[in-house]
């Protein structure tokens, strides 16, 4: 269950959290793809961003003691945005896609994975997957 914090954020504050804490690393590109692939979740699982973005189990930036490391960075950013140039940047990604100003750059990809797990330890739902983009350290993927 995600922390009470970030289910009381508007969808565009948690998108820019998620944008921020999956792919602060990633250029402008790396970001919209990410971006592309939560809209592609929306469309396709006929759910609301919010709904999308606090399931389980499915951003590791949300993922409590244990998980990622990024967790307390935005469990911080959720409480306090904070406002340097790549969140703001981050920000206007979120709302280009939420927008739909921002095109769809991978190609109706719903998942995404790191390429060092890809290819290190994929999990099993990659099989049933097919590439359609890469982009930094991220590759995109659809189901089959």
């Amino acid at each position: 269950m995600a922390n009470p914090i970030f289910s009381k954020l508007s969808p565009l504050s948690i998108l820019t959290l998620v944008l921020w804490g999956e792919g602060r690393g990633e250029s402008i590109e790396g970001r919209i793809a990410i971006g592309c692939v939560i809209r592609n979740r929306v469309d396709a699982r006929k759910q609301d961003y919010k709904t999308v973005l606090l399931a389980p189990q499915q951003f590791s930036c949300f993922a409590p003691a244990g998980g990622d490391a990024n967790y307390q960075a935005v469990l911080s950013a959720a409480v306090k945005s904070p406002m340097d140039a790549l969140w703001i940047e981050t920000s206007w990604i979120a709302a280009g896609v939420l927008t739909r100003q921002v095109r769809d750059i991978t190609m109706g990809a719903t998942n995404y994975i790191t390429k060092q797990l890809y290819h290190a330890h994929p999990p099993s739902w990659v099989a049933r997957c097919r590439v359609t983009a890469t982009f930094d350290s991220h590759i995109f993927m659809v189901e089959k």
